[in-house]
């Protein structure tokens, strides 16, 4: 049996109660240690209070990583855990996969943008990588991920932020 599950699929003007994707809170906002250039850090941290762009706007999963999906003899077949989810540019859900991946395959990380780029005909933006890893640095600063996917983390943030500016 298979089935296509598109997550991105779900008609907008048929639900107006979705709320809009909003910031993760963080603590604080200062760089982790283990930043290689904290000037793009800081950036990156201005591109993330800026307005969230309204271009691509989609139901999103908001929480979407590996251990959300569900799969039967390797066939997809579900997605789990939609307390996040909210009205947002396509992009944040890969950005955040690619995120998670990123801790465990920095390959396998970039591979997931290029693959759902070709398999969606959407274009991933780079805000989703900033919006992402901002998003998070409190984790990033509290539990620094090892040095490779310190340095993958680094070298997004700052592709990103080069490619936003």
């Amino acid at each position: 049996m298979s089935r296509d599950i598109t997550l991105h699929a779900i008609d907008l003007t048929a639900t107006p109660a979705i709320a809009d994707i909003s910031r993760y809170q963080q603590r604080s906002f200062e760089p982790p240690r283990w930043a290689h250039d904290p000037a793009v850090w800081e950036r990156a941290i201005g591109i993330f209070h800026d307005p969230i762009p309204d271009t691509d706007q989609v139901f999103v999963h908001r929480d979407f990583h590996p251990g959300n999906v569900l799969w039967h003899h390797g066939q997809l077949t579900g997605i789990v855990d939609w307390q996040a989810a909210c009205r947002g540019p396509a992009s944040i859900d890969i950005a955040h996969c690619r995120l998670n991946l990123t801790y465990h395959d920095p390959d396998l990380a970039e591979q997931l943008g290029r693959i759902w780029e070709h398999r969606s005909g959407r274009t991933f933006d780079p805000w989703a990588d900033i919006m992402t890893i901002i998003g998070s640095i409190d984790s990033l600063r509290d539990t620094p991920p090892n040095s490779r996917a310190r340095n993958a983390i680094d070298h997004t943030l700052t592709t990103a932020v080069t490619n936003l500016t």
